[in-house]
């Protein structure tokens, strides 16, 4: 995964390309946006437990806010 090459120190960084993006799938109601699995939020629980980070920025410049991502860590 390419998480764990970054975090490793294996590369410097990583950019992942995803269609459909997932921001909106874990909204609590209902699935929007063709959204089923959500990327963004499944690296960065990823991180928070393997590498025991608490903090993970997710940036996301799309023109509507990720309300799933946000559902699922608030």
């Amino acid at each position: 995964m390419g998480i764990d090459k970054v975090m490793d120190g294996s590369w410097n960084n990583g950019f992942a390309v995803v269609r459909p993006p997932g921001h909106h799938s874990g909204s609590k109601k209902t699935l929007n946006g063709f959204c089923i699995f959500n990327g963004a939020a499944i690296g960065a629980r990823h991180i928070q437990k393997k590498y025991g980070k608490k903090r993970v920025a997710i940036l996301d410049w799309d023109v509507h806010r990720g309300d799933g991502t946000h559902h699922i860590f608030e």
